[in-house]
C-alpha cells in the first residue's frame, strides 16, 4: 500500500497530509477496513491506543470499535462520510481518549478509511490534577463522566466496589453509560438527581445513602456530584463517594440514647407532679396551724393587758421609794464632804508618786539605749552570718540548675528515642496496609476493608503524634533546619486549603479562600508551611458545628513599619475562654470544657505551630469568644530565597506529600 506526507496546518494545529489508496487524509492516524474487516492501520494510531497490529488487523470493524477500543454504540453508528464525530475511545490500559473521527471511500466500493485524531489539550491527566491525585489515593470512590452520553471515562477500585455484579471491575464498566453500570437507574431516585444536574448545571451533595442491596450489611456513604466546566461549558460530571457508616450508625445510637433519656425525663416530671400535690396538701396542714396560731395570740394579748394593770401598781409603789431615797441623799452629801477631804490627802500621796514614776522612766530609757546597741552587735554578726549561707545556697542553686539541664536534655534524648522507636513500626504497619490494599484488594470482604481503614486511621493519628514530639525535640536541641524557597504564597495556601475541601463536605462546613494579592513570591520553607496550615485548619473542622463556615485570607499588611504577608484562618466554632488562650500555645496546653474535651488531642499541635511559625521568622496571634468563632492571624516576613522553577513549583504543591499529610493531620477528625 503507497502513502506520502505533506505537512497542512488548520485551526492553529499543524497537521500531516497524508496519501492511503490515492485518497488525501489529514494526519497519520488511520484505520483501514474492507467489507468491515480491519486491513491496516497506522503506526500513530497504535501508539495512541497501545494496541499492537496483531491484535487489530484482520478482526472485525465492529468489534475493533465497540470491544478494544470501547466506542460506544450510539456513536459508532452516527459515524458516516458526511459527519466527523468528536467521542471517547480508550487505550489497551483503559486510559480515556478524547478524539475526532472522520470516514473517507477508499479506491474500492467496499473499501472505507477512518482517521482517528486525538484533540489537543483533552487528556483528564492535564486537565484535572487534583482529581488525578484522589484517584491514586483510592481514599473515597471517586469518578468522572462525560457530558452529555454520560459515559464512564475514569474511575478508581472504591467507587467500583459500590456498583453491583458484573460491573464492579474496571474492564466490564469503563467506556459504559451511566444507565447500564447503574442497574435499576431508569425511573429511580438516581435518574432524577443525574437529569436535575444537567438542567441545572449546579452541584449535588447527597448524605447518609443508604446501600443494602449488594447481598452484604447495611452500609452508609456520602455522596458529591459536581459538573465541570470546560471553556464555559459544563463537559464532565466528577463523582466523590465515602463511606460514614461508623458516622450514622453512632449518631444513630446517639439519638436512641436521647430517646431514653427523655422517656426517664418524662418519668422524673410525673414524680415531679405528685410531689407537687403532696406538698399542697402539707401546705393546706399548715395553714390550719397558722390558724390556731391566732387563736392562741389573741390569747396572749389577753394575759398581756392584765399584766398592764399590774405594771401600774408597781408605778405607784415606785413614787413611795423615791420620797425615802430622797431622806438618804441628804445623808450621802455628807459622806460626799468626807471623801473630798480623803481627795486631797490623796493628791498628796500622788505627787510623790509621779516623782518616783520619772526616775523609773529615765532608767528604762537608759536600759533601751543598752539594748539598742546589742541587737546593732547582734545584726551585724546575723548579716555576715547570712551572706555566708546565701553564697552557700547559691552555690547549691547552681549546681541543681545545672543538673536540671540534664534531666532536660535526658528527657528530650528520651522523647526522641521513644519516638522513633514508635515511628518504626508505625511504618511497617503502614506499609503492610498499603501492600494489602493492593494485593489482597479483591480477596478481602467489606468487613475486613473497614479493620484496615480504623487500623489506617489509627496508625495516622499514632504518626501524627510521633512526628509532632520528633519535631518539637529537634526544635529545642536546634536540630531543625529551615529550607527556603521561592513560592507564591497565594498559590500555596490555595492548593492547600482545597486538599482538605472533602472533610469539609462531609461535616457540611462552607470552606472558603480569598486573596486580595494576586500573586506574592516570597522564601518560604514549603513543608513547614504546610504542617502549620494544615494543623489550624483540622482544629478549625474539630472544633466548628455543622453548617457553620471557614474562611482562609491571605493578604498584605504593614507592621511594625515592616510589609509582611498576612494568612488567616477564621472559623465559627466553639470558640476559646479568653483566660485559656494563652494556654493553648504552651506544650500540653489544652482548653478542658464539655464543649471541646471530646474532640481535643495531646495538646502539642499548636505549641508545634507556634514554634514553626517562630522559625520561619513569623509570629502567630489569636482572636476569639466563647461560641462565636475564632481567628489565627500568621504574619511572614517578605524574604528572598533560592529561585524554584514553575514546573517545579507546581509538582511539589500537587505532590503525593501534601495529600500524605494532609491524611496524618486530619486522622483524629471523626465526622
Amino acid at each position: 500500500m503507497s502513502s506520502n506526507y505533506k505537512s497542512n496546518v488548520n485551526n492553529g494545529v499543524c497537521f500531516m497530509k497524508t496519501t492511503v489508496d490515492n485518497v488525501c487524509i489529514k494526519g497519520n492516524s488511520y484505520l483501514i477496513s474492507t467489507s468491515n474487516i480491519v486491513t491496516d492501520i497506522s503506526n500513530d494510531l497504535l501508539e495512541l491506543i497501545g494496541y499492537s497490529k496483531d491484535d487489530i488487523v484482520d478482526k472485525d470493524l465492529c468489534e475493533v470499535f465497540s470491544k478494544l477500543l470501547r466506542l460506544h454504540r450510539k456513536a459508532f453508528e452516527q459515524i458516516d462520510i458526511k459527519n466527523n464525530i468528536e467521542c471517547y475511545i480508550f487505550t489497551k490500559s483503559l486510559e480515556v481518549r478524547e478524539v475526532l473521527i472522520s470516514l473517507l471511500q477508499g479506491q474500492d466500493v467496499k473499501s472505507n478509511i477512518y482517521t482517528i485524531v486525538e484533540n489537543p489539550n483533552s487528556r483528564l491527566n492535564d486537565k484535572l490534577i487534583f482529581v488525578e491525585n484522589l484517584f491514586k489515593e483510592n481514599i473515597s470512590g471517586v469518578a468522572v463522566f462525560s457530558v452529555p452520553d454520560l459515559i464512564l471515562l475514569k474511575t478508581n477500585q472504591k467507587y467500583l466496589d459500590f456498583i453491583d455484579s458484573p460491573y464492579y471491575s474496571m474492564e466490564n464498566s469503563i467506556g459504559k453509560a451511566v444507565r447500564e453500570v447503574i442497574l435499576g437507574y431508569e425511573e429511580s431516585q438516581v435518574e432524577v438527581i443525574w437529569n436535575t444536574i444537567l438542567e441545572t448545571q449546579k452541584a449535588r451533595y447527597r448524605k447518609g445513602l443508604v446501600t443494602n442491596k449488594f447481598a452484604r450489611e447495611i452500609t452508609y456513604w456520602d455522596s458529591y456530584i459536581t459538573p465541570i466546566f470546560d471553556n464555559g461549558k459544563m463537559k464532565y460530571i466528577f463523582i466523590n463517594k465515602r463511606e460514614v457508616t461508623e458516622r450514622v450508625v453512632a449518631r444513630q445510637e446517639r439519638e436512641e440514647l436521647e430517646k431514653v433519656i427523655q422517656y426517664q425525663n418524662e418519668e422524673k416530671t410525673n414524680r415531679a407532679s405528685e410531689l407537687n400535690v403532696a406538698n399542697i396538701e402539707l401546705a393546706f396542714q399548715n395553714e390550719e396551724k397558722i390558724n390556731r396560731a391566732s387563736e392562741l395570740n389573741v390569747a396572749n394579748i389577753e394575759l398581756a393587758f392584765q399584766n398592764q394593770e399590774k405594771e401600774n401598781r408597781a408605778s405607784e409603789l415606785n413614787v413611795a421609794n423615791i420620797e425615802l431615797a430622797y431622806q438618804n441623799e441628804e445623808k450621802e452629801n455628807r459622806a460626799a464632804e468626807l471623801i473630798v477631804a480623803n481627795i486631797e490627802l490623796a493628791y498628796q500621796n500622788e505627787e510623790k508618786e509621779n516623782r518616783e514614776a520619772e526616775l523609773i522612766v529615765a532608767n528604762k530609757n537608759l536600759e533601751v539605749e543598752i539594748s539598742k546597741h546589742k541587737k546593732a552587735e547582734e545584726e551585724i554578726t546575723k548579716h555576715e552570718k547570712a551572706e555566708v549561707v546565701i553564697k552557700k545556697l547559691n552555690d547549691e542553686l547552681e549546681k541543681k540548675n545545672y543538673e536540671l539541664n540534664k534531666v532536660i536534655e535526658m528527657k528530650d534524648e528520651f522523647i526522641s528515642l521513644i519516638s522513633h522507636e514508635f515511628k518504626t513500626p508505625l511504618t511497617v504497619i503502614n506499609s503492610a496496609i498499603q501492600a494489602m490494599e493492593v494485593i489482597c484488594k479483591k480477596d478481602l470482604s467489606d468487613k475486613a476493608k473497614g479493620f484496615l481503614n480504623k487500623i489506617k486511621k489509627n496508625s495516622n493519628r499514632q504518626l501524627k503524634l510521633v512526628n509532632n514530639l520528633l519535631d518539637i525535640t529537634r526544635l529545642n536541641a536546634g536540630h531543625l533546619k529551615v529550607n527556603k524557597k521561592i513560592f507564591d504564597i497565594v498559590v500555596l495556601s490555595r492548593s492547600i486549603t482545597e486538599s482538605i475541601t472533602i472533610f469539609a463536605e462531609q461535616k457540611n462546613i462552607k470552606l472558603s479562600f480569598s486573596s486580595t494579592l494576586g500573586k506574592k513570591v516570597i522564601g518560604i520553607d514549603d513543608e513547614k508551611y504546610e504542617r502549620i496550615l494544615l494543623n489550624l485548619l483540622s482544629n478549625a473542622i474539630k472544633f466548628t458545628p455543622v453548617g457553620k463556615s471557614i474562611t482562609v485570607k491571605v493578604f498584605q499588611k504593614i507592621f511594625e513599619g515592616k510589609c509582611k504577608v498576612c494568612i488567616q484562618v477564621r472559623d465559627e466554632g466553639i470558640g476559646i475562654p479568653q483566660d485559656k488562650q494563652e494556654l493553648i500555645f504552651e506544650r500540653f496546653g489544652q482548653v478542658d470544657n464539655s464543649l471541646s474535651r471530646q474532640a481535643e488531642g495531646a495538646g502539642i499541635g499548636l505549641h508545634l505551630v507556634k514554634m514553626l511559625v517562630e522559625l520561619l521568622g513569623g509570629e502567630i496571634t489569636l482572636e476569639s469568644k466563647e461560641r462565636l468563632g475564632s481567628t489565627f492571624t500568621i504574619l511572614l516576613p517578605i524574604e528572598k530565597a533560592k529561585e524554584t522553577p514553575i514546573e517545579h513549583m507546581i509538582k511539589e504543591i500537587s505532590d503525593n506529600r501534601l495529600i500524605q499529610a494532609m491524611n496524618i493531620e486530619f486522622s483524629d477528625i471523626y465526622i
